[in-house]
């Protein structure tokens, strides 16, 4: 029998930017407790402290791990520590929450949803975005048909910095995009091709700007852009429909959705010829509670449910395998992979 009213115990590693946001909310959870955070960073360990001075901090998750009361653990550490963190939660029978992407490798993934299955244990992906009532809404009005047949997306995702030491802008940005794309859409994509450069060679020479187009199986082109060197922030998806097309703009909060009554045909009448339409602008109501909110919420809910959470590693592989063959694609100079 599920008691929905126990309290669940977490641990969290990791509290620099997302870390912190992450320990916000789960406090806000009824029944939840943070048992304890971990964190190697001096000066991030001193702002938490001073942030949340009745939360245990330590260096060495393995206290955590150790502690049988903890059921969760979640993980907000740099890329190429996730696939290690979430290996060792699992062998020591915690459910993990781990910031996106799930791993490096689609190999490191497959093998982190046998252990998972293995030990009876969720592994959650922190897609943030998904958890969004816009992107719900957005997903619902492409099922409804009510754009037609999906023509071409476009997406821009850029902002100025933060430049990260350990992955270039693919890693840091493209989950986001990758993961909407594996939930709002049925087709499955085949090819992609990425194209970057790094024009301050700053660190590793890790790519700061890239292009990245995807081909999908019934026709739909998605074209995607990174930058971490923009003088804005912006988060924008286009969507263009042989009926409608919308813009879903993350940033404008008030009309995150705008459905537009637009369109193009191509038809023939003595010569091939193109006819425009255009029509009245819809902006749907959306629910602005925090995404990350709903995020912690369901994850504490998974935990005690038992159920497999809606961001499961079983959907995050196909991020990951999007992700590899892009930077393979990038190391390509744009080469098309297929997938």
């Amino acid at each position: 029998m599920i008691n929905r009213n126990k309290t669940v115990k977490i641990g969290i590693v990791g509290c620099g930017y997302w870390g912190s946001n992450l320990i916000r909310n789960f406090l806000e959870i009824p029944n939840c407790e943070i048992a304890g955070l971990v964190d190697i960073d001096d000066e991030k360990i001193k702002n938490i402290k001073k942030s949340y001075p009745n939360l245990n901090i330590d260096k060495d998750i393995k206290i955590l791990l150790a502690n049988k009361e903890i059921e969760g653990i979640v993980i907000a550490t740099p890329v190429s520590t996730h696939y290690s963190l979430a290996r060792e939660a699992l062998i020591n029978r915690k459910h993990v929450l781990v910031e996106k992407p799930l791993a490096q490798t689609v190999r490191q993934a497959i093998d982190l949803i046998r252990l998972s299955e293995s030990k009876n244990k969720i592994i959650m992906v922190d897609s943030t975005f998904i958890y969004s009532d816009a992107v719900q809404k957005l997903k619902k009005i492409i099922e409804k048909g009510d754009l037609g047949q999906i023509n071409y997306i476009d997406s821009t995702r850029a902002n100025l910095g933060i430049f990260q030491k350990d992955i270039n802008a693919l890693w840091d940005l493209a989950p986001h995009d990758f993961s909407i794309f594996n939930y709002i859409l049925k087709e499955k994509p085949i090819a992609i091709s990425a194209f970057g450069i790094d024009p301050l060679v700053y660190k590793k020479k890790l790519e700061s700007i890239i292009h990245v187009l995807i081909t999908f199986e019934k026709g739909i082109v998605a074209h995607i852009f990174l930058s971490w060197l923009s003088p804005v922030k912006i988060r924008q998806m286009t969507f263009i429909g042989s009926k409608k097309m919308l813009v879903y703009d993350h940033l404008d909060l008030p009309n995150q959705i705008k459905i537009y009554n637009k369109s193009v045909k191509v038809f023939k009448y003595k010569k091939e010829m193109i006819q425009y339409y255009s029509g009245r602008v819809e902006t749907p109501k959306i629910d602005q509670t925090e995404p990350l909110k709903l995020m912690c919420q369901h994850f504490i809910k998974c935990i005690k449910e038992n159920k497999q959470p809606l961001t499961n590693a079983k959907s995050e592989l196909k991020v990951v395998e999007l992700l590899e063959k892009a930077q393979e694609s990038l190391r390509l100079k744009g080469k098309w992979i297929k997938i």
